[in-house]
């Protein structure tokens, strides 16, 4: 819907934002499209990195960060069994 409907998506970002500037919200809304990832797969590189960071942080035990595997933190593979119905590429057109 945030690929095509645009304006609706502009009046829900101001109103969560509480902005009214409309330069601010249109570069808001196309940074948006830009950056948002269509894909609802959860990138192992995002998990790793962010697994590294609570360890830094001290969030975590770095022992155990160190130790366990990025892909015991997420499972993708109710993603994987729906991306060959083609709902993922109906839903963004």
């Amino acid at each position: 819907m945030m690929w095509t409907e645009g304006q609706l998506e502009k009046q829900i970002l101001a109103k969560y934002t509480r902005q009214i500037d409309a330069e601010l919200l249109e570069r808001t809304f196309k940074q948006a499209l830009e950056t948002v990832n269509r894909d609802p797969a959860t990138p192992r590189d995002a998990i790793s990195s962010t697994a590294r960071l609570t360890a830094d942080l001290g969030l975590a035990d770095r022992a155990a960060v160190n130790t366990t595997p990025a892909d015991a933190f997420f499972d993708n593979s109710y993603i994987d069994k729906i991306k060959p119905s083609a709902f993922y590429k109906e839903l963004w057109r």
